[in-house]
């Protein structure tokens, strides 16, 4: 049993190591390309190296463990940083630099045991860890030093001091602030309106924890000089005016006060007044803000130091001021909130103006109805003036029993359905609104942005932008492309004063060709197939094969009508079960059996989706590189029974794929047609409508039964 057991700790020692190497490799082979990542784990090192060297009471560096212990990525860069620091210090270093080998090595195991991923322990696990490596390096102290004063004083530092160093670093790595955000947008990443106790707390946490890693880092550059020029007080300048530019006269304060107390605790006033100044005076300039700040520090340290504090500061910032100059027109100024506010406000009404015109102007499918019933009015006339030259009495509409109250109802349900399309077009899209507004804020964009519609989304946003280059950037652009999954069509913007607004419709996304051949059977010359394909101004594309029941031309006239009265109907976009209804409710007016099939594709040119709608109809075929999926339905004809029998399917689409449509006469029963189902597994033909005519004449070769014969090939490429 002990033999066992030991060799399964070895196990998991051994696969714990094999972790342990691969997420370090991983780190490592980090593709270099990865900019944003290779300058974070650069800047990770760097504070890990300048934490590990500073110094606190009694002897302690815990600085560096703590931060190794707080951070959540990045973790082996600043864990080479902070070790490459200790081991600088010689031999007092060593210690140091062992224990935070043993703090990775913790981190490590517990996320091994208890998560699939590292380094994303809770707070109080990453505390713990800081706690144990204290003590671990209280007790290399006393074996080294013997039980004394110092080294108890030692212990009780690192154990005490480096957990709640833990917690205070955690409250940098909030994902609510990013580092882009931080440094490069205009966002007011510090504003507590209308934010929630968490929000507020994370927000007022994270400048805590900045200001002390600032006060750190500048403890640890303290008494480092180049040429007599102190790097203490260039990062304390640098990082002064870098937070008065971003963040305003108050946080450049508190940032020139916080970097530069641990140099000297009488001129970190004087940088506290830069920081003040400069804020102020970004608003005119920052050559203003340079000067303004620069002759508050100086006059302050002369006033307090004399000549010595003047000669201590006046160098280093202008070193500073001449470094952070060229990143000053990259980094944006926060917003203030109440000027924000009433731009806001400015930005509601415009996008509330345009959204109103936007929704009283779309009634498309109830303004279509009109036409469309008209137009279906003269397809019925057009086919009774032919039943009755031919003297056909029992035609579709002869006598009066093609008007019934059945036919008032569908006619009532294309009408609500129409409205119903409407509606779903002109209604806010709840889902997708709250995304563009995290698009806009991303992009540094403050304003208001709407999405409508269930389908062809319409974007109305705005946002104050002085020269427009912000709202026509190509960045915003592809941003929404990405996340909404929408392609944008031509926008259309205006301006007032400051203000800026953005309107822009979903576009297509795909386009379609059609080739179609036809063959008519043995028994008659005129084929009673028909075969059309056509667009909608929904952007919808419609190919139909219907097949009339029987031969010549009565199955002509019955095919030719079943087309002509799809077609005038679609375009409105009602339900298609009601107009399958009203088709069969006409076939069926007619006292003598007569019927067709329906065999319809509706591709959506915007979303790429596509559906099958078969009422009797031969099954058809996606065609996707090599592999061939098959579409049947085992339904009747239009026309045969009192309720319909039509079957919806819908099927995914792909840029680059082949729907192929055929009339019964070409293959009724798939399973007995090999030769059709060899030939769609070859490679399609580049030229379609040569396809298309292959797959007819094949079919003409193999099928004997010599009926009429019709096909249609579809390719979907992408626009």
């Amino acid at each position: 049993m002990d033999k066992h057991r030991h060799g399964g700790i070895r196990r998991k020692i051994k696969v714990l190591f094999r972790r342990i190497r691969s997420s370090f490799s991983k780190a490592m082979h980090r593709k270099s390309c990865d900019r944003q990542m290779l300058i974070y784990d650069l800047l990770l090192f760097s504070v890990g190296f300048l934490l590990s060297r500073c110094h606190l009471l009694f002897g302690v560096r815990p600085i560096g463990l703590a931060f190794i212990c707080a951070i959540p990525t990045g973790v082996w860069s600043a864990l080479f940083g902070s070790v490459i620091g200790y081991l600088s210090l010689g031999a007092n270093g060593l210690i140091f630099a062992a224990v935070t080998a043993v703090a990775i090595f913790l981190r490590v195991a517990i996320g091994f045991s208890d998560k699939p991923s590292l380094f994303k322990e809770a707070l109080s696990i990453r505390m713990s860890v800081a706690t144990i490596s204290g003590f671990v390096a209280a007790i290399f102290e006393i074996l080294r030093s013997g039980l004394a004063e110092s080294s108890l004083l030692f212990g009780i530092s690192m154990i005490i001091i480096s957990p709640l160093l833990t917690f205070i670093f955690s409250g940098l790595f909030t994902e609510r602030i990013t580092a882009d955000q931080l440094i490069f947008n205009s966002i007011n990443l510090f504003s507590l309106k209308d934010t929630e106790r968490q929000e507020k707390y994370d927000i007022i946490f994270f400048q805590i924890s900045s200001l002390m890693l600032l006060f750190f880092i500048g403890l640890s550059f303290r008494g480092v000089e180049v040429l007599g020029i102190s790097l203490s007080y260039v990062f304390s300048a640098s990082v002064t005016i870098l937070a008065a530019k971003r963040f305003g006269a108050m946080r450049g304060l508190a940032v020139g006060f916080a970097s530069s107390l641990g140099i000297s605790g009488v001129l970190s006033v004087s940088f506290a007044l830069a920081g003040l100044v400069a804020g102020s005076l970004f608003g005119l300039g920052a050559g203003y803000a340079l000067l303004g700040g620069g002759a508050a520090l100086c006059a302050f340290s002369a006033y307090s130091s004399g000549i010595v504090g003047l000669l201590a500061t006046l160098p280093e910032y202008l070193i500073s001021a001449a470094l952070v100059f060229p990143i000053l027109k990259q980094v944006k100024e926060s917003k203030v909130e109440s000027t924000d506010e009433s731009k806001e406000n400015l930005s509601e009404d415009m996008v509330g103006t345009m959204a109103l015109a936007y929704q009283n102007g779309y009634s498309g499918s109830v303004d279509k109805l009109e036409s469309t019933l008209l137009q279906l009015s003269t397809v019925i006339k057009n086919y009774r003036l032919i039943e009755d030259e031919k003297g056909d009495r029992e035609g579709y509409f002869s006598g009066n029993n093609y008007v019934s109250a059945e036919e008032y109802e569908l006619m009532a349900q294309l009408l609500s359905g129409a409205m119903a399309q409407d509606m779903s077009e002109m209604l806010v899209d709840n889902e997708f609104t709250p995304v563009l507004s995290g698009i806009m804020t991303e992009s540094g964009l403050m304003g208001t942005a709407r999405v409508f519609g269930k389908r062809k989304k319409h974007l109305i946003l705005a946002c104050e932008d002085r020269d427009g280059s912000k709202i026509t950037a190509n960045g915003l652009r592809r941003d929404i492309e990405e996340k909404l999954g929408v392609a944008l069509g031509s926008p259309e913007y205006f301006r007032k004063d400051k203000m800026a607004l953005m309107e822009c419709t979903a576009k297509r996304r795909l386009s379609v060709k059609v080739a179609t051949a036809m063959a008519a059977g043995h028994k008659s010359e005129v084929s009673g197939d028909t075969v059309i394909h056509f667009e909608t101004g929904e952007d919808y594309h419609y190919t139909l094969i219907s097949d009339g029941m029987g031969s010549g031309e009565l199955a002509k006239r019955t095919s030719l009508f079943v087309c002509d009265f799809l077609k005038s109907s679609l375009e409105i976009g009602a339900a298609k079960e009601t107009l399958i209804h009203l088709l069969n409710h006409a076939l069926k007016s007619r006292s003598e059996e007569c019927s067709a099939t329906v065999d319809l594709f509706e591709t959506d040119l915007i979303n790429g989706g596509g559906r099958f709608i078969k009422s009797g109809a031969a099954p058809s075929f996606v065609k996707r590189g090599s592999s061939i999926f098959r579409i049947r339905s085992q339904t009747a004809p239009i026309g045969l029974l009192s309720s319909i029998d039509a079957e919806k399917i819908k099927v995914d689409i792909h840029p680059g794929d082949y729907v192929i449509m055929l009339s019964d006469g070409v293959a009724d029963e798939t399973e007995d047609a090999a030769w059709l189902l060899l030939l769609l597994g070859e490679p399609p033909k580049n030229n379609i409508q040569e396809y298309a005519n292959l797959i007819l004449s094949e079919a003409i070769k193999n099928v004997s039964t010599k009926d009429d014969m019709s096909v249609a090939v579809i390719k979907i490429e992408e626009l």
